[in-house]
């Protein structure tokens, strides 16, 4: 298109009825405000991006799930809201029976994957609405009308999606790392992070993390939660999926720095770790070396172990050193595969009598931390 300057040039997308006393008004004409308002709202939203901003927490309640109420906004943009506490029953799928007001045929055809034994499913939530109550309509006679629909009323629906590629790669792990190996999945964990050479241009393609999860979910669902249906007992973890919300144009700028990527990633070990603890009866001493091995093939580029593992690679560190060290590593950390290096080349810091945190020697030199 030419054009000159000081020429007007419409954005048809975003244009609004313009109301003025006389004018007939139709219900076409409030759907285009409505609707211009929506985009606009959900453009603000991109600069955001997309994740969890508060609650939609998920726990496992035998063979159910109960979600805390909370908010967040998926890839495109669009709230999703839910605003009290809900029990999930995963065993059933809800089909809708109500065609509404010009309903596409299309949607609703996806369904839910069923919740069967030895699988794994991310658990996602979306956003959805649904046209209630009845409104008085004038002129039709006293007939009633279908489309005399009083609300269109916003929520959401949760759905289950199955994971088969992951399903494959557990063929080769061991059974106690399952949880490990699968959140290091979703996180897009390369099979040698520590080949990756920190001092490279971070926006070249081949250093940008993958994120297989939303790889495998439509752009408009978040995801909340994996599951794993042993025969054992199900397996739930939330932080190998979960992300908080962090700017979408900062993400952009620097790709490599995905803050909520390392953020999940650091969460999930240390609830995996808790669990761990509260397993032993609540005293971490009584963890051996064996048992924390045998559970964690992959570690985040920072975190806590027992501080009776390898005493004797300990590293003083100013306390200021130590900040430094735990930002850098969330702001642009790799995970590392634990048993590769089994922490011989990994520096600790003996912050308690119990624990010391540690941080990837390759990744993070300890010359550099003065």
């Amino acid at each position: 298109m030419n054009t000159l300057l000081d020429e007007f040039i419409a954005a048809p997308s975003a244009a609004i009825p313009h109301f003025f006393n006389g004018r007939a008004l139709s219900a076409e004409d409030l759907k285009r405000l409505y609707t211009a308002l929506d985009n606009l709202d959900e453009r603000f939203a991109l600069l955001h991006g997309a994740g969890i901003a508060s609650g939609l927490n998920v726990t496992l309640q035998s063979e159910s799930l109960k979600i805390s109420p909370g908010w967040g906004f998926t890839r495109l943009g669009t709230p999703v809201i839910l605003e009290s506490q809900v029990i999930l029953n995963i065993k059933d799928i809800f089909i809708e029976t109500d065609d509404g007001e010009f309903k596409n045929c299309s949607e609703g055809l996806f369904l839910s994957d069923t919740v069967q034994e030895g699988r794994v499913y991310i658990l996602t939530v979306t956003p959805r609405e649904r046209l209630e109550g009845r409104a008085p309509m004038f002129g039709m006679g006293g007939a009633p009308g279908k489309c005399n629909y009083k609300d269109r009323m916003p929520g959401v629906v949760f759905r289950l999606h199955r994971w088969a590629d992951a399903e494959k790669k557990l063929g080769l792990i061991a059974p106690s790392r399952y949880q490990n190996a699968l959140a290091h999945l979703c996180f897009g964990t390369p099979t040698d992070p520590a080949q990756i050479n920190s001092t490279q241009d971070d926006f070249w393609t081949e250093l940008l993390p993958r994120d297989p999860v939303r790889d495998l979910i439509p752009q408009d669902e978040e995801p909340l939660a994996l599951l794993h249906t042993l025969a054992s007992g199900w397996m739930l973890d939330e932080w190998a999926v979960r992300r908080t919300l962090y700017p979408s144009l900062l993400e952009r700028m620097n790709e490599k720095q995905i803050w909520s990527r390392n953020h999940a990633m650091v969460q999930q070990y240390h609830l995996q770790l808790e669990q761990m603890v509260k397993g032993s009866g609540g005293d971490p001493t009584s963890l051996q070396a064996s048992d924390f091995e045998n559970a964690f093939q992959f570690l985040p580029p920072v975190g806590i172990l027992p501080a009776h593992f390898n005493t004797s690679a300990q590293q003083v560190l100013t306390r200021s050193g130590a900040r430094r060290l735990f930002h850098e590593a969330l702001c642009s950390g790799e995970g590392f595969e634990a048993q590769q290096y089994r922490f011989f080349q990994t520096f600790f810091l003996d912050f308690s009598s119990r624990w010391m945190l540690f941080f990837h020697s390759a990744l993070y030199p300890y010359s550099n931390l003065t």
